[in-house]
């Protein structure tokens, strides 16, 4: 789990065509994040430079919170935001949600302060106005901005489609197997071919490793679950 988790000098990360799955806090609040790439001929992941998503692009896992955009958009083919997907995105002022059948999880936009656009009665626009999420989120209703959509190439939908609550637990694995090789400053990450991540990293001084590490950060883990009461 938590395989680069506050790793916040890291500043690129490579995904080889190698590798199969990546699990929950994996690349959660690196905080210095500019630019998530993934190879071309990998089979399971996509990335337009700015956010990694799942091949068919229904999953965003993570926003790359250090880039220069101030806008961002989420297709309307995506339905599951990933935990800290958006957590710290401390540049961006404007989010964008195109689809009407998506969902967020408990830590999705932890500490977060942009506006937010998206269609009202959706469990994305529900969660946004009715959870504590320790920011200050501005939401708006996307359906009363018809030229938004135009604009980044949506459909005008009604909301209220889906209605269950975005209230998934931020569990999971992550399983991603093989080195990583770091710049000397900590600010550059390639991951070597292998199936899986499933190793840790804590200290952002480490420069190269490659073999499999595991370390549980119960102390972050702690945090989080004490967190969970509301």
């Amino acid at each position: 789990d938590q395989a680069f988790y506050c790793c916040n000098n890291l500043k690129k990360i490579f995904i080889p065509k190698s590798v199969t799955y990546i699990g929950t806090y994996a690349f959660g609040y690196t905080d210095s994040l500019e630019l998530i790439e993934v190879d071309a001929d990998n089979a399971n992941y996509y990335s337009d430079g700015l956010a990694l998503y799942n091949k068919q692009k229904t999953i965003l896992y993570q926003y790359a919170l250090a880039n220069e955009a101030t806008e961002y958009v989420v297709p309307e083919t995506v339905t599951k935001l990933y935990c800290v997907s958006f957590g710290n995105a401390w540049k961006l002022k404007t989010l964008y949600i195109l689809s009407t059948n998506i969902s967020a999880m408990t830590y999705t936009f932890f500490g977060d302060t942009f506006e937010v656009y998206c269609y009202k009665g959706t469990s994305i626009y529900n969660f946004l106005q009715n959870r504590f999420i320790n920011g200050d989120i501005t939401v708006y209703d996307l359906y009363d901005y018809p030229e938004i959509v135009e604009e980044y190439g949506g459909t005008l939908q009604y909301g209220g489609i889906n209605n269950e609550d975005s209230n998934d637990s931020c569990g999971g694995n992550s399983d991603i197997t093989g080195g990583c090789s770091y710049s000397n400053d900590g600010s550059d990450c390639n991951i070597a071919d292998g199936n899986n991540i499933s190793s840790s990293m804590e200290d952002d001084s480490i420069v190269d490793f490659s073999i499999e590490v595991e370390y549980k950060q119960s102390d972050a883990r702690s945090m989080l679950k004490s967190l969970n009461a509301f």
